[in-house]
């Protein structure tokens, strides 16, 4: 069923920039997931070539920082094996911020005369949100439900908090600077 989205939303969508690059590649090449054998990266590349769209795949901030991404038709930015990191935890040389690579959406889909749909997601919140629930819950005595309560959620509320500042710090220095402009 991913393949197939992969499929579809390849044809509509012009910008993918995130994390999860291990499940666009097979077990044998570099710490991928898929059971398949399919790279999708390289399924991705001779699309766009066969297609003669324009297009970059970027692997790392490096990548996303130095491209002039409104030259190009398509982007598929993976620019961490698995999720991206926390802010506060990331390599700035490895990963961008959420706001540079909102700007950089903005700056390539701009271009786009009939206007865009741009989906900002900062992921690691909803990661990090489980302690910090819990914490409140605890607080009004319903303890017994979610203490136990394993789930998949990192217990990380300081981090979730950050991440949410990062968000907030996106959206407004580049998605509100743009629209006053207009």
């Amino acid at each position: 069923m991913f393949d197939s989205k992969i499929k579809y939303f390849s044809n509509l969508l012009q910008l993918i920039l995130g994390g999860g690059k291990r499940f666009f590649l097979p077990k044998n090449v570099s710490n991928g997931s898929r059971t398949d054998k399919r790279n999708l990266i390289e399924e991705y590349k001779c699309k766009m070539y066969n297609s003669k769209k324009s297009f970059a795949v970027l692997q790392n901030a490096s990548d996303l920082r130095q491209a002039d991404l409104a030259k190009y038709d398509h982007v598929l930015g993976l620019l961490a094996m698995d999720h991206m990191a926390y802010d506060a935890d990331r390599d700035p040389l490895e990963q961008p911020t959420l706001a540079e690579m909102t700007q950089k959406a903005i700056e390539m889909l701009s271009k786009n005369k009939n206007g865009y749909f741009l989906l900002v997601e900062g992921g690691r919140i909803d990661h990090g949100k489980f302690f910090f629930f819990r914490y409140l819950e605890m607080r009004d005595s319903y303890i017994s439900i979610v203490a136990n309560k394993k789930g998949h959620h990192e217990s990380k509320a300081s981090r979730a908090l950050d991440e949410f500042v990062r968000f907030d710090e996106a959206i407004g220095n580049y998605i509100l600077e743009y629209f006053n402009r207009i």
